[in-house]
């Protein structure tokens, strides 16, 4: 996200096939999509731009509520936050301010506008000289984590009737030809109501992120980036234009485990193996991969603020129920996992002092790991990496914390 104008301004001026400069940046600005939209006619929305207090305040005596405050730009849900009254939001958009504030963002557009309820989707498009030759539509669960909402999985193919897959990719069609797309592999995320009907929540002049690619690759054998960029460099892709998938049958779940609560990452990819291993023959069970690295600060689902994604599960089943099934069972063994062994400041460096001070005592590995107690503090830090030892031992094997 943080190079598509650069790169499209870049492509534009070379004389190098992408998508136009214009286009990509009224996907990039929330609010120009909507007007792009409104414009078209596509879409009917009860949305301002708010800037200042004073236009919070006219936005507030317009709205119907509840209601969602959103930065102009971002993507994944970033600073969106659900707002039930207008005190609500005025408080939220002050706070929002006062964080902009401080790294010199005084202008950042927020965009105020309707809450629309219903079944959320993500839709990739596949676009080659102005016409889209490919569209997927998957679900795409959201939850609301207190103010702020969080995609928790995907669901591919859709569990949603055809009549309504077929709304969704028909009014995302629409949308990338208004909005001036002419180019790749392109990613939208929209909601369906009876009385709404579809709504584009967000336009991402690239491919969807997460998920998106490895589960196009189990449905249809597809690999999105060499799609792109075939779409690109003008080599044909009409082929996919009559992609079925591979088994009409199958039903694939994808979902996220989030931190418990806000802390630093430590032995995420030790926690991970130890999950794998246990799963790795379960046939429904196709993969668990980190999504995070060691040393990354995280925010938990009870804090104020987007939770991190940690890890990502995979499964796959005949029917979408057993699928679904399987995906809550390997997520519920992480969660519960990971809530045994995360440590509040405190707690940490007691265990620290009493169960490994003792065996690192002489070990080069001591300094590194006092710098990292020693910034703990008083938040919670996830220690997945601390857990889940070998049978008759209380701690891991200094080797393995070494690593």
């Amino acid at each position: 996200n943080k190079y598509l104008l650069l790169s499209s301004l870049v492509a534009e001026r070379l004389g190098v096939t992408t998508n136009p400069y214009a286009a990509v940046r009224r996907c990039v600005y929330k609010h120009e999509t909507r007007k792009c939209l409104v414009a078209a006619g596509l879409e009917s929305w009860l949305s301002f731009d708010v800037v200042s207090a004073d236009d919070m305040m006219s936005a507030i005596s317009r709205m119907r509520f509840p209601a969602v405050l959103k930065p102009a730009k971002g993507s994944a849900s970033s600073g969106v936050v659900r707002v039930e009254s207008g005190e609500e939001a005025m408080c939220q958009f002050l706070k929002r301010r006062q964080a902009t504030a401080e790294m010199a963002h005084h202008d950042e557009v927020l965009i105020l506008e309707e809450y629309i309820d219903g079944p959320e989707f993500g839709v990739e498009l596949v676009l080659q000289a102005g016409r889209v030759v490919f569209c997927s539509v998957m679900d795409a669960a959201k939850q609301s984590s207190g103010a702020y909402f969080q995609g928790t999985g995907r669901s591919f193919p859709s569990g949603q009737t055809l009549a309504v897959q077929a709304q969704v990719a028909s009014h995302c069609i629409a949308a990338a030809s208004a909005l001036g797309l002419t180019s790749g592999v392109l990613d939208m995320d929209v909601r369906y109501s009876e009385s709404s009907g579809v709504r584009v929540l967000e336009v991402n002049a690239r491919m969807g992120g997460g998920s998106v690619c490895v589960m196009h690759s189990l449905v249809y054998g597809l690999d999105l980036v060499e799609v792109h960029l075939r779409a690109l460099l003008g080599v044909s892709v009409e082929r996919l234009a009559a992609l079925m998938p591979i088994d009409p049958h199958m039903h694939y779940e994808a979902g996220w485990v989030m931190s418990p609560h806000d802390g630093v990452t430590v032995g995420v990819a030790h926690f991970v193996e130890k999950l794998s291993s246990r799963f790795c023959q379960h046939p429904h069970v196709v993969e668990i991969v980190a999504l995070v690295g060691d040393g990354k600060t995280a925010v938990g689902y009870h804090s104020n603020g987007l939770p991190t994604s940690l890890i990502q599960v995979v499964t796959k089943a005949g029917e979408k129920w057993l699928a679904q099934q399987v995906l809550e069972m390997v997520l519920s063994t992480a969660e519960a996992a990971i809530r045994e062994l995360v440590f509040d400041g405190e707690a940490l460096l007691g265990f620290m002092a009493r169960e490994i001070a003792p065996v690192l005592a002489s070990s080069p590995v001591a300094t590194a790991v006092a710098a990292v107690v020693g910034g703990v503090g008083a938040v919670g830090v996830p220690m997945p990496g601390l857990g889940m030892p070998m049978p008759g031992t209380a701690v891991p094997k200094l080797p393995a914390l070494a690593e």
